[in-house]
């Protein structure tokens, strides 16, 4: 899955379409419900606040919450911030590895940033400019 790939495509058109229409200045939760709406509309399907369990050594530790899980296959993981930093994506790379899931991505209130993200991916090769 790439930029090319049609789910991704989407999304990130309706995250364009979210914050041109709602703007800046509200906090993470307001963007994820409009977000979770505007996928919707889109007939996709889409699981908010979902439950991972965490393990080690095939033991539960602890559990997490994914903003956005789309199509049971791309995390997308939502940030009400300036500008998005090496540990938003170390959020996103573990919760991928965590699930096992392809593809996630950090969105935040200017870009929808990181698609391609992938459990291997080092930090380094990602771009941090906005």
């Amino acid at each position: 899955m790439t930029v090319d790939d049609p789910l991704t495509a989407a999304i990130i058109d309706a995250v364009i379409k979210v914050h041109k229409e709602l703007g800046p200045g509200f906090g993470e939760a307001i963007y994820r419900r409009a977000l979770l709406i505007e996928l919707r509309k889109r007939e996709m399907t889409v699981g908010t606040e979902v439950e991972v369990d965490v393990t080690y050594v095939g033991e539960i530790i602890g559990r997490y919450r994914i903003d956005l899980l789309v199509e049971r296959r791309v995390i997308v993981e939502l940030k009400a911030i300036e500008k998005l930093a090496a540990v938003h994506y170390a959020q996103v790379r573990s919760y991928l590895h965590a699930t096992r899931l392809p593809l996630g991505s950090c969105a935040h209130k200017r870009s929808m940033s990181g698609f391609g993200v992938r459990p291997d991916t080092p930090l380094a090769d990602l771009d941090f400019r906005f």
